[in-house]
C-alpha cells in the first residue's frame, strides 16, 4: 500500500451518530431522561451556514472598505438544528414527534433572525 492510498475514501472511518440527554427535565415514558441525537455535519454543510450567517459591514471612517461580519448567535442555532437528527428519522415513533424536519429549518430560520 503507498502512502498515498492512505488518503483515499476506503480508508476514512465513518463518524457514528452520538446520543446525549442535554437536560433532565424531559423524560420519556421510563422516566429516563429523554436522549437527543446528533450527527457530524459536512464540511460543505458547514461552509454553507458560516456564508449564511456572515455579512459585510462597511468601516467606519473609511468609504468603500468592507469587513466580513459573522452572527455568532444565528451560526449556532443552524449548526444545532442541523446536527439534531429529528426524533421520527433516529427510530422513534413518528407520533412520538411530529416535528418535520421542514419545520425545524423554519425554527432555525426564525432563531436566525431573532
Amino acid at each position: 500500500m503507498s502512502k498515498f492510498s492512505r488518503f483515499m475514501k476506503t480508508n476514512k472511518v465513518v463518524k457514528v451518530n452520538e446520543k446525549y440527554a442535554p437536560t433532565t427535565s424531559l423524560l420519556d415514558d421510563n422516566g429516563c431522561p429523554l436522549e437527543w441525537e446528533f450527527r457530524h455535519i459536512t464540511s460543505k454543510e458547514n461552509d454553507t451556514l458560516r456564508e449564511s450567517c456572515t455579512s459585510e459591514v462597511q468601516i467606519t471612517g473609511k468609504p468603500n472598505l468592507f469587513r466580513p461580519k459573522m452572527d455568532t448567535a444565528a451560526y449556532v442555532a443552524k449548526m444545532i438544528v442541523q446536527s439534531t437528527v429529528p426524533l421520527h428519522s433516529a427510530g422513534q415513533n413518528p407520533q412520538a414527534s411530529r416535528v418535520r424536519p421542514s419545520t425545524w429549518r423554519r425554527w432555525a430560520h426564525a432563531a436566525a433572525n431573532m
